[in-house]
């Protein structure tokens, strides 16, 4: 048995058409972790025949499987709900609903499968004891609805538990957001202009060759500075007052 990884407790909802295999890894998942599980078909089939219409009554199976769900999550610790009524997206909204409100995250494992396979399974007597007929099959595939705007976990009903698990667990890990990283500065452009020397009134002064080593490159010339001449002061006239 190990331990399942997650900081807060989980309801994992089952969904999926009939025969699609949500049982099956509901069960294998359970095992694995030691999860309760609340499965309403295999209730039904304990119940005496006449009690047992609750897997066909959509309002009968909400009862239980609320009532059984609201149990659970006083508990504060993780399970799993497989009942053919969560395949209805409103009946997941009031699920939803509860757990948040006793502090649970919610997670929909979508077991997928092609529909032959799903049908050949659903008319062929499950280990409960339960079977359906093409009329009740044909009324839950068009009662249900995908869990596309909810937090979901697709899973083939055909894959080996390891590879489903590993889908679920992926669902479950806290996304973690990438951050970009710093900006790199821009190189300069090769074909940018080259930077003008500002234009002086004196020429240029000729590259020079070193005296010591005449094979050594010409040292750049030295541009003299420009000398601006400052106005001369003008004298200021003296004014010579006579007295007398």
């Amino acid at each position: 048995m190990k331990v399942l990884p997650v900081s807060t407790p989980t309801m994992f909802i089952m969904v999926g058409i009939p025969g699609a295999g949500k049982s099956q890894f509901a069960r294998a998942f359970a095992d694995h972790y030691d999860l309760p599980i609340i499965t309403i078909e295999e209730l039904a089939a304990s119940l005496p025949p006449a009690a047992q219409h609750i897997t066909t009554n959509t309002q009968a199976a909400s009862a239980v499987a609320n009532q059984l769900a609201g149990e659970f999550l006083k508990t504060q610790s993780s399970f799993i709900l497989d009942s053919a009524h969560s395949n209805n997206r409103i009946e997941r909204m009031k699920l939803q609903r509860m757990a948040n409100a006793n502090r649970y995250q919610t997670i929909a494992v979508w077991v997928q499968v092609d529909e032959p396979s799903a049908r050949q399974r659903s008319m062929r007597q499950r280990d409960s004891g339960v079977s359906m007929n093409e009329r009740q099959y044909m009324d839950a595939v068009k009662n249900f609805t995908a869990p596309t705007t909810e937090r979901y976990a697709v899973v083939s009903g055909k894959h080996t538990f390891t590879t489903q698990h590993n889908a679920v667990l992926h669902k479950l890990r806290p996304q973690v957001k990438k951050t970009a990283p710093p900006a790199s500065p821009k190189p300069e452009s090769p074909t940018s202009a080259p930077k003008q020397r500002p234009e002086t009134d004196e020429p240029a002064a000729p590259a020079t060759q070193h005296p010591s080593d005449p094979s050594a490159p010409p040292t750049a010339p030295t541009v003299p500075r420009r000398h601006i001449p400052v106005a001369a002061k003008r004298p200021v006239p003296t004014r010579h007052i006579k007295i007398g």
